[in-house]
């Protein structure tokens, strides 16, 4: 898809997301979610293959990060980057 192809599919996106009743999103909201509709194939593979890699880390054991870790973290995150 070429650029200019791009750029009309996020707009034709865009304005059907707009019109919905339930509008609530930022242009960032928007391009991200048009984004995973939209993966290059190269993006994809990388996707399958990362999930892959998880499946096969739980089939051999790997239980994760506890979920409270994971929203200390990004609760951190977050508040280190409002600080800029």
């Amino acid at each position: 898809m070429s650029v200019k192809e791009q750029i009309e599919s996020f707009y034709r996106f865009a304005n059907e997301q707009i019109e919905a009743d339930d509008f609530d999103k930022s242009l960032d909201d928007l391009y991200h979610e048009w984004r995973s509709i939209h993966q290059t194939s190269a993006e994809f593979r990388e996707n399958v293959a990362a999930i892959q890699e998880a499946l096969d880390g739980m089939r051999n054991g790997d239980k994760g990060r506890p979920a409270e870790a994971l929203v200390a973290e990004l609760r951190e995150r977050l508040e280190n980057s409002e600080d800029r």
